[in-house]
Order: C-alpha cells, then sequence, then structure tokens
C-alpha cells in the first residue's frame, strides 16, 4: 500500500505501521511501500534493512510503476525486473508487454517481501527494546524515540498535515513511564503506542489474553 492510507485497526490485534523503502533492501530505485501488522498477542516484526552502502555511489533509478510500458523512455523488461528484485531473465508466458510491466510494477520488490515475511515469521513479544516512533520497525535504545533523520521528516510531515497541529517541529515527551512501542490495543483511545511495560508485565503475568 502506498504511505498515505489510513490505520486498518482489528479489534482484538495490535496495531503496527511498517514504512519500508526498497532502496534499504538492496534495490537502487527509491520505493517506499506501507504494510500494517497486527497480531491477537501483540508480537512485533522486527524488519532486518541491508543497508545502503553498497549504493552509495549508484544513481538513484526511479520508481517502477504499473504504467511503465506507455511511458516515455520505458526501461528494458529485463532492467525493470533486476530494479523490482527478479531475475533479468523473469517472463510472465501468456501476458502482453503492458500487461507484463503492470503486474511487475504493482509487486513488492522481492528483497522487501522476503525482510517482511522473515520478520512475521520470527516475530517476538515486545520485551526489553523498543520501536521508532515514525513506524518504520527499527529499534531505538537510549532516549532515542526516532531512529533517525528521514524518521524524523517523516513525523514532521505527518504533525503538518492539515487539520493535525500547527507547523512546527517534532518534539516527543520520553519522561517515566512512556517507554514506547507501536503496537496498539484496537480501540485503545489516544496515541497508536502501546507502552512497553504494559505488554511486557502481561507476558509476565501470563495474561489470557497475550
Amino acid at each position: 500500500m502506498v504511505p498515505s492510507v489510513p490505520d486498518l485497526v482489528i479489534p482484538g490485534y495490535s496495531h503496527l505501521r511498517l514504512d519500508l523503502d526498497a532502496r534499504d533492501f538492496g534495490s537502487r530505485q527509491s520505493r517506499l511501500r506501507h504494510f500494517q501488522f497486527g497480531h491477537a498477542r501483540g508480537l512485533v516484526p522486527l524488519v532486518t534493512r541491508r543497508g545502503r552502502a553498497a549504493l552509495e555511489h549508484s544513481p538513484i533509478e526511479r520508481c517502477c510503476v504499473a504504467s511503465e510500458a506507455g511511458r516515455p523512455g520505458r526501461r528494458t523488461w529485463a532492467d525493470f525486473c533486476e530494479l523490482q528484485g527478479l531475475p533479468r531473465e523473469f517472463t510472465l508466458p501468456g501476458f502482453t508487454l503492458a500487461a507484463r510491466y503492470r503486474a511487475v510494477g504493482n509487486g513488492v520488490h522481492v528483497g522487501v517481501a522476503r525482510a517482511l515475511a522473515a520478520s512475521i515469521r520470527d516475530a517476538v513479544k515486545p520485551l526489553g527494546f523498543r520501536l521508532c516512533l515514525c513506524g518504520c520497525a527499527r529499534m531505538v535504545s537510549g532516549r532515542r524515540t526516532l531512529a533517525t533523520d528521514a524518521c524524523k521528516k517523516r513525523m514532521q510531515r505527518r504533525r503538518d498535515r492539515p487539520g493535525v497541529t500547527g507547523p512546527g517541529s517534532v518534539t516527543v515527551d520520553l519522561s517515566p513511564g512512556t517507554d514506547l512501542v507501536t503496537p496498539r490495543a484496537a480501540g485503545a483511545p489516544g496515541p497508536s503506542r502501546f507502552p512497553v511495560t504494559e505488554l511486557a508485565a502481561a507476558y509476565a503475568g501470563g495474561s489470557p489474553d497475550l
């Protein structure tokens, strides 16, 4: 899904927004995609990013989109597949050229899909760590609440949306008792966050709800 979609909260499930960029998973394109995760026992997927060190000197390619086939300067099918993490020899028998580009352009980069699937498979109880408040699923430590400068910019854009608040810098209260992780109890009032300490206490006490 695109990053601007609203929260999809299901009663009885925790809620976590994940904004993942293909460039953090080995792609030369900057392609931000949004995912939402919920779990009846509040488990958290910790997504492992590959980092961008190997791509620092590579030009950023324009984002792969479903309409590529009809665009001027269309990239070759092999190049298009490679940007989405597929083999250059990948094919879709029986599809027209436009349908092939549309199918791959609508997809999620393979590296993103694999990392997300692995994190869901290995989802953990939210004990002893905090997640970045922007929803990127990175862990933070100390008094940090945002993992990177990009996370701060993302929170700033959300804060400055019409009807939210007036323009201003992003600040977060991290006083005692605000050790936050992003899963949320469905239907809970207030911020879209759930204190780690409460989840940890519920796990330690063997709560039947977790």
